[in-house]
This record gives structure tokens, sequence and C-alpha cells, in this order.
């Protein structure tokens, strides 16, 4: 890997700990974005997903009239990041979020909440999960959520091994 890639991928990993650690601006109860500061409440995993790498999601209004199809930036088992240009106008604050997690495992479905957006960023928006009334779907959810986490680590962990292992029979041969 040249020198501009790896800096590049260790900016991104960089920002992904800056951004979990930053203050960020709320929406207020009139859809629009407010002055107010909130602390990080993140307290499971992130894990940031590389451009060729984002999984699609779907959000769909309450009642079906709209629906948005954005790229998840980044997961966790409390919400996720997207972007996507047609959320821009979107004014909704709660959404049912639909994402395929994997090839043939049945779709991860949940009532969202937007609890990040920015002027700066009009086509990302945090997405909190809404915890379910019934505590077997939240598990469930969260279940599904977590191998498919484990699963991208060892993944991309199994990548960069392959990667210093290509490096070091370069320099050596």
């Amino acid at each position: 890997m040249d020198d501009g890639v790896q800096r590049h991928w260790r900016l991104r990993e960089m920002a992904c700990k800056i951004a979990a650690n930053w203050s960020i601006y709320l929406r207020d109860s009139a859809n629009e974005v407010g002055a107010r500061f909130m602390r990080n409440r993140r307290q499971d995993y992130r894990h940031c997903f590389d451009d060729k790498r984002r999984l699609m999601v779907k959000l769909s209004s309450l009642d079906e009239r709209e629906s948005v199809i954005g790229e998840v930036v980044n997961l966790s088992i409390g919400g996720l990041c997207i972007q996507s240009d047609t959320l821009r106008g979107s004014k909704l604050d709660q959404w049912i979020a639909t994402c395929m997690l994997e090839p043939g495992m049945p779709p991860v479905k949940a009532l969202v909440e937007v609890v990040y957006a920015s002027p700066s960023r009009p086509t990302a928006a945090g997405l909190h999960f809404v915890p379910s009334s019934d505590l077997t779907i939240q598990e469930e959810r969260e279940r599904k959520i977590w191998r498919f986490l484990l699963a991208e680590q060892r993944r991309e962990r199994q990548e960069r091994l392959e990667e210093a292992r290509a490096r070091r029979d370069r320099s050596i041969g």
C-alpha cells in the first residue's frame, strides 16, 4: 500500500475517533438544527465503513408516504449515521429503517429517530434506534448487529494482515 493510501486510512481512523468524542448539534423540537450542544452519548462500539463497503439503508416515513435510500457511514447497536442526497429536504424526525446486513439473512428493521443533523452536512444524519417495547425484538436486533460488526472487524483485520504480509514479501523479494 503506498503512503497516500496509508495516510488516508490513518486520517479516516483519526476522524472516527475524534467524531466519537466531540459535541454534536441536535435538532430542536421545531425540526430545525438547534444551537444546543450535547455531549457524546455513545456507549457502544461504532464501526465506520469505507466507501467501497458501505451498506444500503431504506428509511420509510411512519405513514409510508416518503422514503429515502442512503448509505450507512457507521453502525453500532445504538444507531447509525447515513449519507443520502434525498435526505436534504426532509423535516421528519422518525423513520422506519430497513438495512440488509448480510445476503440471504432477513434485514434489520427498526424505528429510528434523528439525533444529529448539521447545516454543514445536510446530506448526513445520525439516527438512534428507538428502544422497542418488546425486549425480545430489541435483543434480536442487537444480536444481529453485533454478529455482523464482529464479522466486519474480523474481515478488516484479515485484510490488513494480508496487506502487511504482501508488503513484507515485496520488501524481502
